[in-house]
């Protein structure tokens, strides 16, 4: 296999890690961003059904990493180089979320332990959609004091900011609408957040496509089949979406909103490797020798991953399915004192 094929597949393949960690992270993170607007009551019900889903989501984020130092180090080396404040700020959130969401059970004020994992997971998508947005309009020079930081005061990433923000919208209400009753009061918030989340993701992607064609210099005319195509998949997707919110539907309406998901980013990366193309990108990627290495690795790790996601998800319908079960029958009566 050529080293131009090795970087085409590994291209799709980090794009597909970036899909993963994108559209299963957010909903975990979209979540406790939700459970900030929502009473303490309803709240922790919120928190709860992600608990057995939220570490194997994260995973794909470290995937991720790994990927971009074995596949792509020049590009790895870009982002901690020149955003490692950012990346410190994300890990930092990342951290603050999970800390509320593991301790909120023990903590002596769990109203405190629920701020927490609801501030730290809305500062995560925040910090990463700064530096998703810096690598697309340009990275500040090496060595910079700020470190990144300066992302925060250009209005030219907020965009993709934005994008991430809809994009945890819109995977979080549909997980709701999965996991809440037909009659739970939640359900109206879960429902315009999946709506609201569905129209902004792909308000933004296009915003996102249009400043990549600009600091790039590419005619959009090229990509036009490429569009045309995403957008009949997205408008299929919308429609499904919008059928599933009926009573009478009996399955999950996730699917469909990581459908929408992944047609934004399939439109942004697809932008991104047409820019590749141009003469030197090759040299952002590793040499022959080490993606054929990579290969064969990803080849053993990454079926083991997939399983464990799956687990995971099958392990929370499960639970779902029992205390769904038990609500529906009589309370237990209480033993002798």
């Amino acid at each position: 296999m050529s080293h131009a094929t090795l970087i085409d597949l590994w291209f799709v393949l980090t794009a597909g890690l970036l899909f993963l960690h994108i559209g299963l992270g957010s909903i975990d993170l979209g979540v406790c961003t939700l459970s900030l607007i929502t009473p303490d009551k309803d709240s922790e019900t919120l928190l709860g059904s992600i608990d057995t889903i939220w570490h194997a989501n994260q995973t794909w984020l470290v995937v991720l990493g790994g990927t971009l130092f074995g596949a792509f180090p020049v590009l790895y080396s870009e982002v901690l180089s020149r955003l490692y404040g950012l990346v410190i700020v994300l890990l930092a959130m990342l951290a603050m979320r999970g800390i509320g969401l593991e301790y909120r059970h023990h903590a002596a004020n769990p109203r405190r332990s629920r701020l927490f994992a609801g501030c730290g997971a809305l500062a995560a998508i925040v910090a990463e959609g700064l530096i998703l947005g810096t690598l697309i309009v340009g990275a500040p020079a090496p060595g910079s004091r700020l470190a990144g930081l300066s992302a925060f005061v250009r209005p030219e990433v907020l965009p993709t900011v934005l994008f991430l923000i809809f994009t945890a919208l819109l995977t979080a209400g549909a997980w709701l609408l999965k996991e809440l009753d037909d009659e739970h009061p939640l359900r109206p918030m879960a429902r315009r957040s999946m709506m609201a989340g569905a129209v902004g993701v792909l308000v933004f992607a296009t915003y996102i496509c249009r400043q990549m064609l600009a600091a790039w210099r590419i005619d959009a005319a090229e990509l036009h089949g490429l569009y045309m195509s995403l957008a009949a998949v997205a408008f299929a997707a919308l429609v499904l979406m919008t059928v599933s919110m009926q009573k009478s539907w009996r399955g999950s309406q996730v699917p469909w909103a990581l459908v929408v998901v992944g047609v934004a980013l399939a439109a942004c990366a697809g932008t991104a490797r047409f820019a590749m193309q141009t003469p030197g990108a090759a040299d952002f990627a590793a040499s022959r020798e080490a993606l054929v290495f990579l290969t064969w690795t990803s080849a053993l790790l990454l079926p083991p991953l997939i399983a464990f996601q799956i687990f995971q998800y099958r392990l929370q319908r499960r639970g779902t399915d029992v205390s769904t079960t038990e609500s529906g029958g009589q309370e237990p009566s209480a033993g002798p004192e």
